[in-house]
C-alpha cells in the first residue's frame, strides 16, 4: 500500500512567506497572475505559470537563480511539513491539518493510489513539459487517507506547539502554517501507519499523471533516480474536521433552441418538479443540504426556480449505464439525465466547456442567471468525501467539477526534486 517518506524539500529562507504564495496553477487567470507578479519577484507563480517566449526555460533558469542566491534554500535533513491552513467556512473559523510528505507513485490500476476524476490531454502537456524543464515538483497531489484512531494527527500534535517554521497568507484570507519536522521515530511510525492505507486523490489528477508521465520519460532517456518514484502530496485524514467541500454550480449557454419549460416537461418522466420562489444564496445552499435525494434547483431569469428532486425508484444505474456509487451522486445525475438525455450535451462537449460554466460561489451563480449569456443556472450541493471515496473504490470516475475541497493548497510552500 502507501509507502511514504521524509524528503530534503527546497522552501524560502523567509519566515512570512505571505508575498510569495500563489494558488494553484488551474486557478489563476490573468488578472490574478498580474497581482502576485506584482508582489514579488519570487512569488511562487513566477514558476508555475511562467511566461515569455520560452515559458519552460524560463522557469528553469529563474528557479536555478534563486536556489543559487539562496532565496530558496534545500533542507540539511529529510523531513515532513505538518501543514494548517486556517480559514473561514459559512462565517466559522476552521483549521484544516494534513501533511506533505514524498509519496511512492503507482498506476491507478495497481490500486493504491486511487482517482475519481478523467483528466485532459492539455494541461498534462503543459505540466510535463514545465517539469522536464524544472526537474522538479512545484506543487503538491491533494491526497486524502482514512484513519479512524486519528494516530497520525496525534502523531504530529506535540510539534504544533511551537510557533510554525513558516507561515503566510493568501488573497482569499486562508492562513497557511508549516512546521519542518524532521525525521525522527514519530516520523517513521507514521510512515509504518500509512503503509496499509490507500491514498484517495482529492485535488491533482492531472498534476498526479504527468508525475507518472515524467516518471516513464526519465527511465526511457536513462535519466532517472530512485526519486523520480516517488511524488510530492499533501495528505489529510478524511475524517479531519477542516476538511470543507464545497458545490460547483453549472451555468448552460449556447444551446440550440434551448426552452427550460420543454426541458421540464421531458424531466418529469425521472424527476419532482417543484415551484419555488426567488431564493437567496444563503435558501439555496439550505434546502438543497436538507434533501438526501438526488436533487438541484434551476433558475433561468424568468423571476422563479425549480427543485428537481430524483424519483423514488427510479433505476439510475441502469439507465444511465454507471455504477451504484456513481449513480448516487447528485452530480452524475444532473449530467446524465439533464444535460445529456434532455439538452444533448455529450461528454466531449462537457470536458470542452462548449455549452458550460462553472461558479464556485452560490451568491456569484445566484448573480450569473441575470447575464446575457446564461440560458439556466443550476444550482448544486456539495459531494461528500464519503461519495468520493465510495466512486474510486469502484474504479469509476465523476464528472468533471464534481468536488470543490475549499481553501486550494498553496503553492510556494515547499518543492522538491527529481534529482
Amino acid at each position: 500500500m502507501a509507502e511514504i517518506r521524509p524528503f530534503k524539500g527546497f522552501c524560502y529562507t523567509t519566515r512570512d512567506v505571505t508575498d510569495v504564495l500563489a494558488p494553484p496553477y488551474d486557478v489563476i487567470d490573468d488578472k490574478i497572475h498580474r497581482e502576485l507578479t506584482e508582489k514579488s519577484d519570487h512569488n511562487s507563480v513566477r514558476l508555475i505559470l511562467p511566461t515569455g517566449d520560452d515559458p519552460y526555460e524560463n522557469a528553469a533558469e529563474l528557479l536555478k537563480r534563486w536556489i543559487d542566491s539562496r532565496v530558496l534554500a534545500k533542507g540539511e535533513k529529510p523531513a515532513m511539513y505538518r501543514y494548517h491552513q486556517v480559514f473561514q467556512s459559512a462565517g466559522v473559523s476552521c483549521t484544516r491539518k494534513g501533511f506533505i510528505a514524498e509519496v511512492k507513485l503507482h498506476e491507478f490500476d495497481e490500486r493504491v493510489i486511487l482517482r475519481h476524476e478523467r483528466t485532459l490531454k492539455g494541461p498534462k502537456e503543459d505540466r510535463l513539459k514545465l517539469m522536464k524543464a524544472t526537474r522538479m515538483h512545484l506543487s503538491q497531489i491533494f491526497t486524502m487517507y482514512e484513519d479512524k484512531e486519528r494516530a497520525i494527527d496525534a502523531l504530529f500534535a506535540q510539534y504544533e506547539t511551537a510557533p510554525p517554521t513558516f507561515e503566510g497568507k493568501t488573497d482569499d484570507g486562508t492562513l497557511h502554517r508549516v512546521w519542518v519536522v524532521h525525521e525522527d521515530d514519530n516520523t517513521r511510525k507514521i510512515q509504518k501507519l500509512l503503509s496499509d492505507k490507500r491514498l484517495y486523490i482529492a485535488d491533482g489528477h492531472h498534476r498526479y499523471e504527468t508525475m507518472l508521465a515524467l516518471r516513464r520519460w526519465l527511465k526511457e532517456t536513462g535519466a532517472a533516480t530512485d526519486n523520480v518514484d516517488f511524488g510530492m502530496m499533501f495528505l489529510i485524514d478524511m475524517a479531519d474536521p477542516g476538511l470543507v467541500v464545497l458545490p460547483t454550480h453549472r451555468v448552460i449557454h449556447s444551446v440550440k433552441n434551448f426552452a427550460l419549460e420543454d426541458s421540464l416537461t421531458k424531466l418529469q418522466e425521472w424527476f419532482e418538479i417543484e415551484m419555488l420562489p426567488q431564493l437567496a444564496a444563503d435558501a439555496i445552499d439550505e434546502l438543497l443540504e436538507s434533501i438526501k435525494v438526488p436533487s438541484f434547483i434551476v433558475a433561468d431569469g424568468s423571476g422563479s426556480m425549480r427543485l428537481l428532486k430524483l424519483k423514488e425508484g427510479t433505476d439510475v444505474a441502469t439507465i444511465l449505464g454507471v455504477t451504484a456509487a456513481v449513480a448516487a451522486l447528485d452530480v452524475a445525475v444532473l449530467h446524465g439525465f439533464v444535460f445529456e438525455k434532455t439538452l444533448g450535451i455529450d461528454r466531449k462537449a462537457q470536458e470542452a466547456q462548449s455549452n458550460l460554466k462553472y461558479i464556485k460561489s452560490t451568491e456569484k451563480a445566484v448573480k450569473a442567471i441575470a447575464s446575457e449569456d446564461a440560458q439556466a443556472v443550476f444550482f448544486m450541493k456539495a459531494t461528500p468525501t464519503s461519495q468520493v471515496k465510495a466512486v474510486a473504490d469502484d474504479d469509476d470516475v465523476m464528472p468533471q467539477k464534481s468536488t470543490f475541497y475549499y481553501p486550494k493548497i498553496a503553492s510556494g510552500l515547499v518543492y522538491r526534486s527529481v534529482d
